[in-house]
């Protein structure tokens, strides 16, 4: 079988996204990439042309053309023309690769040859792009021949700054977590939208609630069942939802001989009982070679079937889909809600590396202690964990008052009401619902809870739903109290504190930017 046809097999086995006749950058330009070469909507240089026709080998030549596509819709066109000519010209020129079996140790001796040359004459910041590519194919395309141990390799290699002092800049910032106030959050506001009710839209919205709540790899997800969530206490009023995921790496002939149960938060074991719930329309069961095959019911089911492991006889593995499909979906989930990053303004990057990176940190920022995190994360060694701590100490900023009013009406932490004293409020006649805050010496709201409050108030009060937050309150007060406790904390190195006060402090900011509004409004 020629290259071409081999790499048609393998986009219609593994299902990948065809590269489309014209894409949209993140600019918002429209690029032909429907050609062998693509000229793209770029005017800052004189040469604005990425000529994949140069690359000899039509693997690599794919494998390029799908990163340099990310990077035109989620980047821009100079990251992409950028991306190019580095990898052309440091890696892959005058190389001649195989296309097969022998791709993936040749691309590698390429890749030596390069860091070696690079190294001796103290350029190895020249590889920046062409290692970012690699990495970036090796998750998501492995297939093609990108080798997932040889990219953690290189993705730890630290990259030194150009003979000019300065850092490679990064204008992908895809390999850290996600800001947890801020883009975080927009994807679990996100998750809380309504939701079409077709496959697609719900495998998404499944996908990227088990990869935050969990930072599980893709190949785990594709390897769960429907029945792997389950009640454990199915007679209480209050369910307790736990999933069990099939340890992948554990050098285990079959994953699903040893499952690990994890608990689930309820709202997001709805968004699986919703994806369940449709799959009841779609049959597990065919016919191979005349016989009937009907297997367990994958969470994630594939309705073209596996095509590889059609071929191959794993006809237990017939209806769940390839990881790289897994990685996809939480892509889709971003496009089609068009989340853009507060951050760098532009279409959120997002990946299941960097969902298991934020979940890690976020956890060690929270307190948790390295035997925890690396049970959570199912690492056999304390030491694959050290990295999240060495991260999360570089992750929590000294940030100024303008940050959290620009970016309140973004995150949305504030779920409750803004009400006046004399509205028909819940609980208002019921002294103990009233809630004082002591620090700024008055009443802020009234709790509309008709139950026990699990919160720590008043100041989690404000990311409530049944907060009924006064208008005539002193927001900006309780705000002050809180900005000035976050700068204490970070003086003294208590840096889980003030992550804990971001989020109070957005909810805060949103509260007094609704009063300001409400009373321009009464005034007009």
């Amino acid at each position: 079988m020629n290259s071409s046809l081999a790499l048609a097999q393998l986009f219609d086995d593994y299902q990948w996204e065809p590269i489309p006749s014209v894409v949209t950058t993140a600019e918002g330009h429209t690029l032909n990439a429907g050609v062998g070469d693509w000229h793209l909507p770029y005017a800052m240089r004189s040469q604005g042309t990425a000529r994949f026709s140069l690359v000899n080998s039509e693997f690599a030549r794919r494998s390029l053309q799908l990163y340099c596509l990310d990077r035109v819709r989620t980047v821009s066109c100079h990251a992409a023309l950028m991306t190019f000519d580095e990898c052309w010209a440091y890696v892959l020129k005058d190389r001649v690769l195989n296309d097969g079996d022998g791709f993936k140790d040749e691309l590698i001796s390429c890749f030596e040859l390069a860091i070696n040359k690079y190294k001796r004459e103290k350029k190895l910041w020249m590889l920046y792009r062409p290692i970012q590519w690699y990495v970036w194919c090796a998750e998501h395309y492995p297939e093609l021949g990108f080798c997932d141990d040889y990219a953690l390799e290189l993705d730890s290699m630290r990259i030194p700054g150009n003979p000019k002092g300065e850092a490679v800049k990064n204008e992908d910032p895809t390999k850290g977590p996600l800001n947890r106030a801020l883009e975080l959050q927009l994807l679990i506001n996100a998750l809380a939208a309504p939701c079409p009710h077709e496959l697609k839209a719900l495998q998404e919205r499944a996908a990227l609630a088990l990869f935050i709540a969990h930072g599980r790899n893709p190949a785990n997800l594709s390897l769960l069942w429907e029945a792997d969530l389950v009640n454990l206490t199915p007679e209480a009023d209050t369910p307790t939802w736990v999933i069990r995921y099939p340890r992948i790496k554990k050098r285990l002939r079959n994953p699903r001989a040893d499952l690990r149960e994890v608990p689930i938060p309820t709202v997001y074991a709805g968004y699986i009982l919703d994806l369940i719930a449709y799959n009841q329309k779609i049959p597990c069961e065919t016919t191979v070679d005349g016989r009937p095959i009907s297997n367990d019911r994958p969470l994630f089911i594939n309705q073209l079937m596996n095509k590889p492991a059609l071929r191959s006889g794993r006809l237990d593995q017939l209806f769940i889909y390839p990881s790289s499909y897994l990685s996809e979906l939480i892509r889709s989930f971003v496009r089609r809600h068009q989340i853009i990053s507060p951050l760098t303004q532009r279409p959120l990057i997002i990946n299941a590396r960097r969902l298991r990176y934020t979940l890690a940190t976020n956890l060690v920022l929270d307190g948790i202690s390295k035997k925890e995190l690396a049970y959570i994360l199912d690492h056999s060694d304390l030491q694959h964990v050290e990295v999240y701590f060495e991260l999360a100490g570089e992750i929590v900023e000294h940030l100024d008052k303008a940050y959290f009013t620009y970016y309140s009406q973004l995150a949305k932490y504030f779920k409750g009401k803004l009400v006046s004293r004399d509205d028909d409020l819940i609980n208002s006649d019921d002294a103990s619902k009233l809630i004082p805050c002591m620090d700024v010496y008055e009443e802020i709201g009234v709790c509309g809870l008709d139950a026990l409050c699990q919160l720590y108030p008043p100041y989690s009060c404000y990311k409530c739903p049944k907060f009924q937050a006064y208008m005539d309150a002193d927001h900006e007060a309780v705000f002050e109290f809180l900005y000035q406790r976050r700068v204490k904390a970070l003086a003294t190195g208590d840096k889980q504190i003030a992550v804990q006060l971001d989020e109070i402090m957005f909810a805060v900011q949103q509260v007094i930017q609704m009063c300001e509004s409400r009373v321009a409004g009464v005034m007009a």
